[in-house]
């Protein structure tokens, strides 16, 4: 699922200065510096990561490079804000990291190479990349699955039986954990006859935008300690943080920085947030209370991947359903009215100003009952903008069933 924004101009820049915010990743303030690991380590990388202070979704990993012996093992723990992620190692993983790295817009832009596509698609894409609508999942993807050699299913399930044996020697053509769940880390023992050399990870999800690198050294070559390299992560989630946070103030008032092509008005708020510089992205509304009449129409401009849910059930919350590898269908699929179905298309021409977001009318809501927007993705220059129109008076609160912690409240008088 791609969220890079794909504007021709950079919106927003980057926060110069190092933010002091605290996250909830705890690491050690050691330096990072080479120091001789003890035999048999146990490195610790987040996939994802959170703000103490607002809903945020990192969409990195953290570190996003270790340095290892062979012997050592590399726990993949889920950090969950809520996006769906995965951990893929191999021989595909390493051609497709590379070749995003040497050239990143010809991942950015129109199709995905050959070289992407060799990997599976955690759900089936259209020619822009796009997770096709409605969502489905590419079980090869979101199951567990090791393939020693040769290609991997990119449609279907994994042959029987191929399933990651928790030693990785660096030759396989794929070795992937499946879709992450809290409090379950992914754990690779890197095997003791794995060739030094660097070995990359990304996340079937979010792709080459979302990965990391395992450095395998000869053991007699010293390396940052567990709690060095956990140190590191922190200090890199740290600097993911300070990218988002000119964003945040604006965000509260139903704006982004530098983008003044969004309408603005008081029935219309903003479901999430980001900047160019950043692949992380804010998972709040803004604002996130609104104020109307009876008869109004409140319009949610959506940045990223989120739902806009009144009286939803508990069972509705959370895009994976727990214990299993399914969606959650109760979730991401639209309740008492439409969804999203297609994407707006993209602009035939970079020049001029990006379009006005495209409407999703979900009817009329009184008030009663469970409604759901479903899932819908939207970044710049093609966004979505979701209308409901209120026939009742109330206070209704509401809330994103991706992001826990993503609420609002609509009062109509």
């Amino acid at each position: 699922m791609r969220n890079r924004w794909v504007l021709p101009v950079v919106i927003l820049a980057m926060l110069g200065a190092a933010c002091s915010k605290s996250n909830t990743t705890s690491g050690s303030s050691s330096s990072p510096s080479g120091t001789a690991s003890a035999a048999g380590a146990s490195y610790t990388i987040n996939a994802d990561g959170k703000n103490a202070d607002i809903p945020e979704s990192f969409l990195g990993f953290f570190p996003a490079t270790v340095t290892a012996h062979p012997g050592d093992s590399v726990n993949f723990n889920l950090v969950d804000s809520g996006e769906p992620h995965t951990v893929a190692l191999g021989t595909l993983t390493d051609a497709a990291v590379n070749a995003f790295r040497a050239n990143p817009d010809l991942f950015n832009n129109g199709p995905p190479p050959p070289v992407d596509l060799a990997l599976p698609q955690f759900t089936p894409v259209d020619q822009n990349g796009l997770p096709t609508l409605p969502l489905q999942l590419i079980p090869s993807a979101s199951e567990p699955c090791a393939i020693a050699t040769g290609p991997v299913p990119t449609t279907t399930a994994c042959p029987a039986g191929s399933t990651p044996s928790g030693t990785f020697n660096g030759t396989e053509s794929f070795y992937s954990s499946g879709w992450l769940a809290p409090n379950t880390p992914f754990s690779v023992k890197l095997s003791s006859s794995v060739k030094p050399g660097s070995y990359h990870f990304m996340c079937l999800v979010h792709r080459e935008d979302m990965s990391g690198t395992i450095i395998v050294v000869d053991k007699s070559q010293s390396v940052p300690t567990p709690e060095q390299a956990a140190a590191t992560g922190q200090a890199e989630l740290v600097s993911a943080t300070a990218e988002l946070q000119p964003a945040v103030g604006p965000l509260a008032q139903g704006k982004i920085p530098d983008a003044s092509f969004l309408p603005s008005g008081p029935k219309i708020a903003l479901a999430g947030s980001g900047t160019e510089a950043s692949n992380h992205q804010i998972d709040q509304f803004g604002p996130s209370n609104v104020t109307a009449t009876v008869g109004s129409t409140i319009s949610w401009i959506v940045f990223g991947d989120h739902t806009i849910a009144f009286n939803a059930p508990t069972d509705a919350k959370g895009a994976h359903t727990p214990g299993s590898n399914q969606l959650n269908h109760k979730a991401i699929d639209p309740a008492g009215g439409p969804g999203q179905t297609t994407y707006p298309p993209f602009p035939q021409s970079q020049n001029g100003p990006p379009p006005a977001p495209t409407p999703l009318n979900g009817g009329t809501f009184d008030g009663n009952g469970f409604r759901n927007s479903g899932f819908i993705l939207s970044f710049p220059p093609i966004l979505t903008e979701y209308q409901l129109r209120f026939t009742a008076k109330g206070t209704f609160p509401y809330q994103c069933l991706i992001h826990d912690g993503m609420k609002g409240v609509v009062t109509i008088q």
